[in-house]
C-alpha cells in the first residue's frame, strides 16, 4: 500500500509514523484505490491530533476539570471542523480533496481518543517523574 503514497522525508529519515498511521485508516476505509484521498485524510488526521492535544497539555491536571478559554475553544472546535469538510467543499474539489467515507470519521475519533489518553498518560507520568526528580535533587520531602 506504500506505493500509493509520495516518499517524504524528515531529516536524513523516512516520517514512517504518519505513513503508518494512514495506511491503517486508508486500508480500514477501503480507500486504497483513491490516490487523492491520501492529503485530505493526513490533513483530518494531524488537525484532529494536533489542535485537540492542547486542551491536554495545557494544564497540568485533568483536562476536563480544568476548563479552557472560551476563544481557545471555539477556534480549535472551529479548526476541526473546517477540516473535516473541507473535502466536501467546492474548496476542497479545489484542492484536489476527495470525500471520506463515514466510516472514515469513525475510525478518526477512535484512533484520535487513544491518542489523546495516551498523551494525558505520558503527561501525568512526567510529572510524576518531575516531582519525584525534585524532591530527589533538593533533598525536600515536597515542591
Amino acid at each position: 500500500m506504500s506505493e500509493l503514497y509520495p516518499q517524504f522525508h524528515v531529516g536524513d529519515r523516512p516520517h514512517q509514523f504518519g505513513i503508518r498511521l494512514s495506511d491503517v485508516l486508508c486500508h480500514a476505509t477501503g480507500a486504497q484505490s483513491q490516490r487523492n484521498a491520501v492529503p485530505n485524510r493526513l490533513v483530518c488526521r494531524i488537525l484532529s491530533t494536533q489542535v485537540l492535544v492542547i486542551f491536554i497539555i495545557r494544564t497540568r491536571g485533568n483536562p476536563f476539570k480544568s476548563r479552557a478559554h472560551p476563544i481557545l475553544v471555539a477556534t480549535s472546535i472551529a479548526v476541526v471542523v473546517i477540516g473535516a469538510t473541507l473535502p466536501f467543499t467546492l474548496l476542497g474539489t479545489y484542492f484536489g480533496f476527495v470525500s471520506p467515507p463515514t466510516r472514515f470519521y469513525a475510525i478518526l475519533a477512535g484512533m484520535t481518543a487513544v491518542y489523546l489518553a495516551m498523551v494525558e498518560f505520558a503527561k501525568r507520568g512526567f510529572y510524576r517523574w518531575h516531582r519525584a526528580t525534585n524532591k530527589i535533587l533538593s533533598g525536600k520531602d515536597h515542591i
